[in-house]
């Protein structure tokens, strides 16, 4: 069997990524400030995505209307259509990676996970093929069904989870204010 440079170079670099360090997630104080910098431009957002009322996730890098892979949905398409130039200043005014929005009253929510209808700006995304992490600032207008963490830097709650069982799923929130959280996700 013949192994290409380019093969054995995807192959070290999946490898590489699934084994990084991950103290590169950022910390609620680092959220926080980004937040509160920016809170009219997160709110805009949220006001914005809201109205879609369809789920999607969206990125200033190629997922608007001429690339969506949920172009058939007519009514996302003509929302992103509309909407796509300021979600996309708004992607940028945030810094996230992107922004979601979720209605799982529409079809099923995440098996395990008591998903609230919600717009999510990532911050954070390390996944694998054995795992998903993900760090949010999150709006929902109902509290959150998981675990409410205060007083404590989520990251640290999450990596005393995770080392004593890599196996089980981490649901946790914190508050910002009202209707606005930071959300650690992980995905065994």
């Amino acid at each position: 069997m013949h192994i290409t440079r380019i093969t054995l170079a995807i192959i070290l670099s999946m490898l590489l990524y699934g084994c990084a360090d991950w103290s590169e997630m950022p910390t609620d104080s680092q959220l926080i400030s980004i937040f509160n910098a920016k809170r009219s431009s997160f709110e805009q957002t949220a006001e914005t995505v809201w109205q879609s009322n369809c789920d999607m996730y969206y990125t200033s890098n190629g997922y608007g209307p001429d690339s969506l892979l949920a172009a058939d949905d007519s009514l996302l398409y003509a929302f992103l259509k509309a909407y796509s130039p300021r979600l996309d200043s708004l992607v940028e005014e945030t810094r996230c990676l992107w922004i979601g929005f979720h209605a799982p009253e529409k079809g099923k929510p995440d098996a395990g996970v008591a998903e609230d209808t919600c717009v999510e700006f990532t911050y954070y995304c390390k996944a694998f093929t054995s795992f998903g992490l993900y760090k949010n600032i999150i709006y929902s207008k109902t509290p959150p069904h998981s675990e409410l963490i205060e007083g404590k830097d989520i990251n640290e709650v999450f990596f005393a989870r995770h080392d004593s069982d890599s196996y089980k799923l981490v649901d946790i929130y914190k508050p910002i204010d009202k209707n606005w959280y930071i959300r650690i996700q992980y995905f065994p």
